[in-house]
């Protein structure tokens, strides 16, 4: 017989099993996050956030035009010349995504991703290229600052959802 089949009947786990438990219970450990949606819409804003990285984000897209990559450089440069206001959007969310993967439920986070989304919208409006030369990895990048705006929102609610549980339970 297997050693693997002995560990099933004697009630122990298979290998597999025991490795997807310990990851989990090293998640539960090292990030402490206030629900699984919530966490699950963070790390699907961060792999948004990446591929908006390798997509066209601004120019033509016939002629040239700047990758993702590119354009958060060269926003990043322009800061110097007072121009780059977008890029600020990028260290607002990376204080998101930190703070909520660590477990953030306070108003705070919902507010630094809304300042976010708010400094990102605002490249339509101040932007130095007319709204056809905006590419859809600007928008990509948009969705991904939106969707941290939705897993603070998420996080708060699921804080306020389990606090008013617990007091009704307090009560009976």
């Amino acid at each position: 017989m297997f050693p693997l089949q002995n560990q099933r009947r004697n009630g122990s786990r298979p290998l597999k099993s025991r490795v997807r438990l310990s990851i989990v219970v090293f998640l539960k450990n090292h990030l402490q996050f206030g629900s699984s949606a919530s966490l699950a819409i963070t790390v699907l804003s961060l792999l948004v956030y990446l591929v908006s990285f390798l997509l066209p984000t601004v120019g033509s897209y016939e002629q040239n035009h700047f990758i993702g990559i590119q354009a958060f450089g060269i926003a990043f440069l322009a800061l110097a010349e007072m121009e780059g206001f977008v890029w600020l959007a990028n260290p607002f969310y990376w204080s998101v995504v930190a703070l909520l993967l660590r477990g953030s439920e306070s108003v705070q986070t919902l507010m630094l991703s809304t300042i976010a989304v708010l400094i990102a919208l605002s490249f339509l409006v101040h932007s130095p290229v007319t709204i056809s030369e905006i590419l859809v990895g600007y928008y990509v990048w948009l969705v991904s600052l939106s969707l941290a705006l939705l897993a603070s929102a998420g996080a708060i609610w699921h804080a306020k959802s389990q606090n008013d549980g617990n007091q009704r339970c307090q009560r009976h």
